[in-house]
């Protein structure tokens, strides 16, 4: 069986994109693929529980070193893929080509470039975004597939790079066994995600304080943590919404805060391909979520699972809120067809990864 090595930037974070690349590698791993996972600094643990078969390593301990040069990288990169006989590499996050694609050239190695953000996003500072901006470029002329989360995004890194024939569409998948759901009965809105600038709480909050001077009887529960933790609190505090407000840092046990819940909402300026809508959707939460670029518009079906809203209008999402909190009815309804959504079941989302590693 084929060996693959799975590189992340530090596979020990708790984001959906590392999230969701375990999910993948381990059920690899139990499909009997040889997988390891290589990751640039501390990428010894992991925050979500893994095949037992599978390798961990880290080419740094520390998160940066003086040492630790892109070239010294690329080095220990190409080392190990020598050392460990890998047949494929897949990056976690396109940007990882940066190391991964020079380490590759001359050996019978294939590169996968996973693209977990949309092609118009370029996060991080200004040497992240000119690195990411190179490993695109970089993946569309050596990678032997570049993946993407979203059919938009291939035919945009088609047409835009000019790689048509190497970009493929690969949804993430959705881990639910379909028998826990949620009754709809608890006055909570749920939403989950790092603290950052990305996900949008600060509009969710802005919408919140709208929503309740209409139904005060409702709280907002926050689930995540990051850098915007404080800065959000505060926000809560000066808009006088703490009463309706919960904030709870990251947590592996997450459905039990999906099962007390009956309304999901998503307040991101951008996304790929948000796992936490399917995640909510499994448990039968209708969703309420900006019409944002990518990712919500593939997984919400429009005015039947979900609504979706002009992008950051707070004043609309507020009114969406409003319409599932106020009509238990329909609150049920769009619930139930969350729930009956099957197009993204692990078992179909890892025949398209079989059959891209042949």
């Amino acid at each position: 069986m084929k060996k693959i090595c799975f590189f992340s930037g530090d596979i020990s974070r708790t984001g959906g994109t590392e999230r969701v690349a375990l999910i993948i590698a381990d059920e690899l791993a139990k499909r009997g693929y040889e997988v390891s996972i290589l990751s640039i600094s501390r990428g010894e643990v992991t925050a979500f529980d893994i095949d037992k078969n599978i390798k961990l390593f880290s080419l740094h301990g520390e998160e940066r070193s003086s040492n630790f040069s892109n070239i010294r990288a690329i080095r220990m990169v190409r080392q190990f893929l020598i050392s460990n006989d890998i047949d494929y590499i897949i990056d976690i996050d396109i940007i990882q080509g940066i190391y991964s694609i020079p380490a590759s050239f001359g050996l019978p190695v294939r590169v996968i470039s996973w693209e977990h953000f949309n092609y118009f996003v370029n996060v991080g500072d200004l040497a992240q975004r000119i690195k990411r901006k190179i490993a695109r470029l970089l993946a569309s002329k050596f990678a032997t597939k570049i993946v993407t989360l979203t059919s938009k995004d291939a035919v945009c890194y088609g047409d835009n790079l000019h790689c048509h024939e190497k970009v493929l569409a690969i949804n993430n998948p959705v881990i639910s066994d379909f028998k826990s759901r949620c009754d709809l009965h608890e006055q909570t809105v749920v939403a989950v995600g790092r603290l950052t600038r990305q996900k949008g709480f600060d509009l969710l909050l802005k919408a919140w304080e709208r929503t309740i001077q209409v139904n005060s009887e409702w709280k907002l529960m926050i689930i995540g943590s990051g850098e915007e933790d404080a800065s959000l609190k505060a926000l809560a505090q000066e808009l006088n919404i703490n009463k309706n407000v919960q904030f709870v840092a990251a947590t592996k046990n997450i459905n039990k805060y999906y099962l007390k819940s009956s309304i999901y909402a998503m307040s991101s300026r951008f996304e790929g391909f948000p796992m936490v809508l399917l995640e909510a959707k499994s448990f039968g939460l209708p969703i309420v979520s900006f019409d944002c670029e990518t990712g919500p518009r593939e997984i919400v079906n429009k005015d039947f699972d979900g609504l979706l809203v002009e992008k950051e209008n707070c004043e609309k999402f507020s009114d969406a809120l409003l319409y599932f909190m106020n009509n238990k009815n329909i609150r049920k309804k769009f619930g139930e067809n969350a729930f009956n959504d099957r197009r993204y079941v692990l078992n179909s989302i890892i025949q398209k990864w079989q059959a891209v590693l042949v």
